[in-house]
């Protein structure tokens, strides 16, 4: 259900992303650096909130920013019709590191450190199959209920309940790793299929 709702405003944001990318394919920005630019966002507003304005605002308008920036780099590619495979293994890795930097702003806003770890490892396990999967042939698009973009959306909601309650936020984080356990259960099934 969540899988289904989430495609269809994936399209209507595809339909605002080709808005957007217009001025930034017509001034000469490159997709690589917007992939990149993800990254560098949520360190600045890390840095905001560590160095500056310790509030929980600051790390959510990171995430979203970041996020902006994820979807914008695909867009714009295609737009440009520069779709790399080096386009695509940097938006992978960069994914990787903005991944640990969004689930290390839940450490900040006091989610227990084991917990961020078990949602660190899982995140990155998810990723890993369906890496290495994809390296076997095996397609794995659409495999188990929360996907990168439903993460983020997870963080996000996480950051924003812990500016209402802590313990609420809490109760988030168990059910987001709950999920990506299943997510990884999921995935591995889906593979042992293929067998």
């Amino acid at each position: 259900m969540l899988n289904v709702l989430l495609t269809r405003f994936r399209k209507k944001l595809s339909n605002l992303m080709n808005i957007l990318v217009r001025p930034l394919a017509r001034v000469g920005v490159s997709p690589n650096i917007v992939t990149v630019s993800s990254m560098i966002l949520l360190v600045i507003f890390l840095l905001i909130y560590y160095f500056i304005w310790s509030n929980t605002f600051v790390l959510l308008i990171g995430v979203i920013a970041s996020a902006l920036c994820d979807v914008l780099d695909g867009a714009l590619a295609r737009y440009l019709n520069k779709v790399s495979r080096f386009g695509a293994f940097l938006d992978s890795t960069i994914d990787r590191v903005n991944d640990l930097i969004m689930l290390l702003f839940l450490k900040f806003i006091g989610i227990s450190d084991l917990l961020v770890y078990s949602l660190v490892l899982t995140s990155f396990l998810i990723s890993y199959v369906r890496a290495r999967a994809e390296s076997l042939g095996i397609t794995m698009e659409g495999v188990g209920f929360i996907e990168r973009a439903e993460r983020v959306l997870i963080i996000a909601s996480i950051l924003l309940a812990s500016m209402v309650s802590l313990r609420l936020a809490q109760m988030l984080s168990y059910i987001f790793l709950a999920l990506s356990i299943i997510t990884l259960l999921q995935r591995i099934y889906h593979v042992y299929k293929f067998r």
